[in-house]
């Protein structure tokens, strides 16, 4: 200040303010590159993702997998919960309820649209969450006994037609991805089959090689095992292409059934009003990690599925048209809400 003494005061009061006008408009344009970048510091904290499954299991691994790609490229640690129990609506419920603000995830498989639609009371709805991207998506796999008498879709197909309701196929209940093969296929084919319910794709695989059922649709990290041991075979996938687990397998769409597109996948969501920006941020993310060959390669190797990707708007939509099919679905077949 003695540099200002010798000034006159309103010489001094223009200089001052001349200083402090200086002072905010260089402070400005950071405030506002922050205000147009909310996601600039994002995330400055630890990240969890919920999986609504027991540890060790299919979506578990998945979920870490993804864990260690995502801590990489965001550069911040990121946890997994399991949070399991009634199958898998309380680690669901609880996601749904988590505060939006981008650090909380959570891992969604084939079920997640499906099960609101079978409860009077659902304890979420897909409108809780905001989709952020589908990670992968495998094929289901048609599977017989290695000693059955059918070696390709069509002798299915003449079975069944020969004596409607005849063959069983298995399925994992209700709502499930087995059922909706099952009906898919019964639709397109135009034969009735009887559905048998199992609790889980291992004892409908005691079942299918033991002769009660004569068929089943089921996801590849279930059947895989037994097709190389050579205790079952796979006469079909129901994807688009054919599956780079099974090359030699044609899709039933080779085989001439077209509207059997049903697939196993998985993908991240977060609470419902996260800020775009986050989600957005987090897609980047998953997307980069879709880019890496040793991430795809384990993809397929570990749980039978293809990269998918895409953007959150794309995944939104997804998840829109498996609510409208298993909808149609469960109506069709009379299932009561519980």
């Amino acid at each position: 200040m003695k540099v200002l003494r010798g000034i006159s005061r309103a010489r001094r009061r223009i200089l001052i303010t001349t200083a402090h006008t200086m002072a905010i408009a260089a402070i400005c344009p950071l405030a506002a590159q922050g205000a147009a970048n909310p996601a600039a510091s994002y995330p400055s904290k630890p990240i969890r993702i919920i999986v609504p499954y027991a540890a060790g299991g299919g979506t578990d691994l998945e979920a870490r997998m993804w864990a260690q790609s995502l801590q990489k490229n965001l550069g911040q640690s990121v946890i997994v919960e399991n949070m399991a129990g009634s199958n898998g609506m309380i680690g669901t419920a609880y996601a749904a309820k988590a505060a939006p603000d981008g650090y909380t995830l959570y891992i969604a498989t084939y079920g997640f649209p499906v099960v609101p639609l079978l409860m009077k009371s659902p304890r979420y709805t897909v409108a809780d969450f905001a989709p952020i991207i589908r990670i992968g998506a495998g094929p289901l796999a048609l599977v017989v006994a290695a000693n059955s008498p059918f070696h390709s879709t069509q002798d299915v197909i003449a079975a069944a037609r020969a004596k409607p309701s005849s063959l069983n196929v298995g399925t994992l209940g209700n709502g499930s991805q087995e059922q909706m093969g099952s009906q898919k296929f019964q639709k397109a084919a135009k034969v009735r089959l009887t559905e048998i319910p199992y609790k889980g794709g291992a004892p409908a695989m005691v079942d299918l090689m033991g002769g009660r059922l004569q068929l089943m649709f089921e996801a590849l990290p279930t059947v895989m095992s037994y097709i190389k041991s050579g205790t079952i075979r796979a006469l079909g996938v129901t994807s688009a292409r054919r599956s780079s687990q099974l090359p030699n397998v044609p899709t039933l769409a080779e085989q001439g059934l077209q509207s059997v597109e049903v697939t196993s996948w998985y993908g991240f969501l977060a609470p419902a009003k996260t800020p775009s920006a986050y989600i957005e941020k987090l897609n980047a993310a998953f997307r980069k990690g879709l880019s890496d060959p040793k991430m795809t390669a384990q993809m397929a190797k570990l749980f039978g599925s293809e990269p998918v990707g895409g953007t959150a708007a794309s995944f939104s939509e997804f998840l829109s048209t498996q609510t409208r099919e298993n909808a149609d679905l469960i109506a069709k077949l009379g299932i009561e809400r519980q």
